[in-house]
């Protein structure tokens, strides 16, 4: 039953996906965002918002009647995605894979992410690596690549640099705000506390999250311009979300870089609203 709820809702992802983006993201008054770049960012958020609502679904849906404190990591994401696949790529802790790589690289190398994407992932991730002082630092920097992204890329390449960089940023928007409590570690500190104390945690999940979303974004492109009645650019943000999604549970579960595929639910997914 709860596999088939999973897939029931996928199937509402799509359309949502299909029937148009949300449109309430805000831009400073003083932003230097050109035109084109915001529409870009407002065309992609909702692969961001979905990611975050994925997450609260499955942490924090199922927990009403439980009482005690809940061991968020030993959560089956099986659960709620089915068999899937999984790919590491390395310690959360270190911070790299056994060979040195980073995940932008170990991607690169397995061909999961398009040549041309790999320089602009690779920035965000070093950013990701290296957060700034705030949140709201890191958005902009991302912004930035973004910036870049909109205006030399297109196609499936912008939906897998797009996919990653939305999803970094609602990662860490999701963690800053729930790290203690899936730590059971929640002290009533500010926001911004959790964040000056775990960012770099924080970031290292926002690492595992965005390359599930990139993977999934061609994944889902792929997928979705194979059946009729989707297409391959709502394909793509379908495969970001649950793929996204899906890596960022493994990946805090196991502290480890992870890609998560769920082939059913992703095939699913697209081939509902046919």
């Amino acid at each position: 039953m709860k596999r088939l709820s999973s897939i029931v809702a996928f199937g509402v992802l799509v359309i949502l996906f299909v029937a148009g983006c949300s449109q309430d993201v805000k831009f400073a008054a003083d932003s230097n965002v050109s035109p084109e770049v915001q529409e870009a960012i407002i065309h992609y958020s909702d692969v961001g918002k979905r990611h975050n609502l994925e997450l609260e679904r499955f942490y924090f849906s199922q927990m009403t009647g439980r009482s005690g404190a809940v061991a968020y990591k030993s959560l089956a994401i099986e659960d709620m995605y089915g068999e899937v696949e999984r790919i590491y790529f390395g310690d959360m802790i270190v911070g790299r894979s056994a060979d040195g790589a980073t995940v932008v690289e170990t991607l690169a190398e397995k061909q999961l992410v398009s040549e041309n994407a790999v320089a602009l992932l690779a920035r965000i991730e070093k950013l990701l690596r290296n957060p700034l002082s705030t949140r709201e630092l890191m958005n902009q920097a991302i912004v930035e690549v973004q910036e870049v992204a909109v205006a030399t890329l297109e196609g499936t390449e912008l939906d897998q640099v797009m996919s990653y960089a939305e999803t970094a940023k609602a990662s860490l928007e999701f963690w800053t705000e729930n790290f203690g409590t899936l730590t059971n570690e929640n002290s009533g500190w500010s926001l911004q506390k959790w964040w000056d104390t775990n960012k770099h945690k924080i970031a290292m999940m926002a690492v595992s999250d965005a390359a599930g979303a990139a993977v999934g974004a061609i994944l889902g492109a792929s997928i979705g311009s194979s059946v009729g009645g989707v297409g391959a650019g709502p394909g793509a943000g379908v495969g970001a979300v649950i793929c996204g999604a899906a890596s960022s549970i493994q990946g805090f579960k196991d502290d480890k870089f992870c890609v998560v595929i769920p082939w059913e639910q992703l095939n699913a997914g697209v081939i509902v609203v046919q």
